[in-house]
């Protein structure tokens, strides 16, 4: 019996352990159980199913309540195993520092504790590789994991600039050598293994008995293509890598292929759905970026039809990239129905105010200048491309209102503001401010001029109307001023 040949490991200590455990459990027949098993446990037999009924239900048994038995031991047998697995993990977190280091550093990790993360996991990382044991097989490998959550961390929460890359791509180096130190350890006591059975063969087998020296070189060249050709994980793995290494329409195809793959039984067996939610969002956003903006909402509100059987969080980004979405789809009104949808989830994220600030776009582009001014989060709140963005609200409500010399002076002092601005290349938003001022300036001049201004203005912009209208998916002001310009496109 299963459940008896778990009592029969357990030591006196870990016996009355379960007992007092058992003793506050609702179901009172499990400590009757499992005290009648311990007694069965000193004798060679198995108990009888009529003692072990008679014990736990305390009325007689028949042959047609057999599957009461068979419920309570399956309970009994669950509180064992997780008994079994956790006294086993507390053994190992006591003797193996590495052990214990890696998930001390996973509760900093997942618990958000970033400055004890940071402080201390290169010591971690430091006393992890540095373990070394025999039978290194039997113990899991905690310093390339340690390694694997430093990246990571360091991912997630370091600024995107050009040092801290440098670093996050030392620490992967550092990670993959760990990786490869540890299997050829592992591979190393594979072949000592190996070897070893082989040794007791040739004293089996006479005619495989051989004398004096048969060593062989310790492996050094691994031919992995059995698996990386059929295996459905090494495949999503490397379609991800060709992700972040192409762009345009070639990184399109190659998510097209990735939500193929994420799509098939097989690989939901392996990846789970959210593989594919995750790919999906990530085809739809190069989608938009690309300009197949129709495309784009069709995976996005997909992603979000997806996840509510399965009671996905939708990821912030999801929403958002599916709300802005809706200005390049001129769908103000339905922009403005996904965030009431949504306001629970965007009013509660970090970002909100990047929510307030589109949310007062949908209303600027259905002419309603003053609830969109009113929307408007205060500067200090957003990033700076979104302060520029935001400052245009007020560019377009006069240009609405025909108020171009206003218009004029607000465009202007924003081009002083965004040439003062000492970190980052502005040039994108300078260009965009320029076409504003040469629109807003014509409106200044005789007829004539303006006339001139204007056609010479639609020519440049028709003449490169791809670049423009592909800057306008992202810097959303310019949207208004091409549909001014070109009212067809």
């Amino acid at each position: 019996m299963r459940t008896l040949d778990i009592v029969r490991a357990l030591s006196p200590d870990e016996v009355k352990d379960l007992e007092t455990s058992l003793s506050t459990h609702k179901r009172q027949g499990l400590l009757r159980l499992f005290r009648q098993l311990v007694l069965s446990s000193k004798d060679d037999s198995e108990p009888d199913n009529t003692l072990l009924f008679k014990k736990v239900f305390e009325e007689d048994y028949t042959k047609n309540k057999d599957y009461l038995l068979r419920n309570e031991l399956r309970l009994l047998n669950e509180i064992l195993y997780k008994y079994l697995a956790e006294r086993t993990a507390i053994m190992h977190l006591a003797k193996n520092n590495s052990l214990y280091s890696y998930w001390l550093a996973r509760a900093y990790f997942e618990r958000g504790i970033k400055t004890l993360f940071r402080s201390d996991i290169d010591e971690m990382i430091k006393a992890a590789a540095s373990h070394q044991e025999s039978f290194e097989t039997i113990g899991l490998s905690e310093s390339p994991a340690l390694y694997s959550m430093k990246s990571l961390w360091m991912i997630d929460n370091q600024p995107k600039l050009q040092e801290n890359i440098a670093q996050q791509l030392d620490a992967l180096h550092q990670w993959e050598h760990e990786e490869k130190k540890r299997f050829l350890y592992r591979l190393r006591e594979i072949e000592a293994r190996e070897a070893y059975l082989q040794n007791i063969l040739r004293t089996i087998v006479p005619d495989q008995y051989t004398t004096g020296d048969w060593r062989t070189p310790g492996q050094t060249v691994v031919d992995l293509s059995d698996i990386s050709g059929t295996d459905i994980f090494a495949q999503y793995t490397v379609l991800k890598k060709h992700t972040y290494q192409t762009s345009g329409h070639t990184r399109i195809q190659v998510l097209r292929d990735t939500l193929a793959l994420t799509e098939t039984d097989e690989a939901i067996a392996v990846l789970t759905h959210r593989a594919r939610f995750a790919t999906r969002n990530q085809l739809a956003t190069e989608l938009i970026i690309q300009g197949h903006y129709e495309e784009g909402d069709f995976h996005l509100e997909k992603c979000i039809v997806e996840g509510a059987p399965y009671k996905w969080p939708n990821f912030f980004s999801t929403v958002h990239n599916y709300m802005v979405n809706q200005i390049n789809l001129r769908q103000y009104e339905k922009g403005i129905r996904i965030y009431h949808d949504f306001k629970t989830m965007i009013e509660s994220n970090r970002l909100k105010n990047q929510g307030r600030l589109f949310l007062a776009y949908f209303y600027l582009y259905l002419r309603k200048d003053d609830e969109a001014l009113k929307l408007l989060p205060k500067e200090t709140e957003l990033s700076v491309p979104l302060q520029i963005i935001s400052r245009f609200v007020y560019t377009i409500s006069f240009l609405m209102r025909h108020e171009y010399a206003l218009a004029v002076t607000e465009l202007k002092n924003m081009r002083r503001s965004v040439k003062a601005i000492k970190t980052g290349d502005y040039t994108r938003q300078l260009g965009i401010i320029d076409l504003y001022l040469r629109y807003a300036g014509a409106a200044l001049k005789t007829k004539d001029q303006q006339k001139e201004i204007m056609a010479a203005l639609r020519a440049e912009v028709q003449a490169d109307y791809t670049h423009w209208r592909q800057i306008a998916g992202v810097d959303v002001q310019l949207l208004w001023l091409l549909e001014q310009l070109l009212p067809a496109s």
